[in-house]
């Protein structure tokens, strides 16, 4: 898995290099601005079937330079992940068959959320080992992300911060089958929860779209088009998040 990272980083990695450089300079920046340490972000990764490939390749050079960053300021990380624990249904949709197939089941797939990194954490070692097993094929299959969303702040709210940051890495729109093919399209919460989270107003919610824009689904969106975009993604993410107040 170490080798597709290295293979997608290109040699010799002149496009990783500049990234770097880039958010390094922006770490500067933003310590010489304003005290970053009563800050906490959590980065929530969309392990859909579609980020398989370059899209979760990615997401883990993100993470990384995202570590790169926030080290640099003193600020806690915490890094999530979410998917399902199978294709099209799992042990949900098997029991609302067994019940007879009632109508509006509600959500028949099972939920799986993965904890990368806590936010109490200090992480050693280089940032990449610890999100290898996000570039496992069979990890990535459907995402919900409203629940996701709710659970990451929920998450986030327990952390004692002045400020908390969630940041989302995606490539587009929920996806569950099962659960839209019984329920409708519109079942799957994601606008509201984002919509909920702006209303809260304790969570500066911000997103990378990697390969696809996410500005119709989350505010603060900011897109990766190519590899080549990352570096300028991720300092343009934490640029805005981090202003001072």
């Amino acid at each position: 898995m170490r080798t597709r990272l290295v293979e997608f980083r290109g040699d010799p990695e002149a496009w990783w290099a500049a990234a770097q450089s880039q958010v390094s300079s922006i770490a500067a920046k933003l310590d010489a601005a304003n005290e970053q340490s009563d800050t906490v972000v959590t980065v929530l990764v969309d392990h859909s079937g579609s980020m398989r490939h370059d899209g979760i390749l990615s997401a883990v050079s993100i993470l990384e330079l995202t570590e790169l960053l926030l080290g640099k300021l003193g600020i806690h990380l915490e890094v999530l992940g979410f998917t399902t624990t199978s294709w099209k249904g799992g042990r949900s949709r098997e029991l609302w068959l067994e019940r007879g197939r009632p109508p509006s089941p509600g959500r028949l797939c099972d939920l799986l959320h993965i904890v990368y990194r806590p936010a109490s954490s200090v992480e050693p070692g280089p940032a990449s080992d610890r999100y290898l097993a996000m570039l496992r094929q069979r990890l990535l299959r459907e995402n919900v992300d409203g629940e996701a969303l709710l659970w990451a702040a929920a998450r986030l709210r327990t952390v004692p911060a002045r400020r908390r940051i969630l940041l989302v890495l995606s490539d587009g729109a929920p996806g569950d089958d099962s659960t839209i093919s019984q329920n409708g399209v519109q079942f799957l919460d994601l606008q509201e929860v984002v919509e909920a989270l702006q209303h809260a107003g304790d969570i500066h919610l911000c997103a990378i779209g990697i390969g696809h824009d996410v500005a119709p689904y989350y505010p603060n969106a900011v897109l990766a088009a190519t590899r080549a975009d990352i570096g300028r993604a991720v300092s343009a993410t934490f640029e805005q998040a981090l202003r001072p107040a």
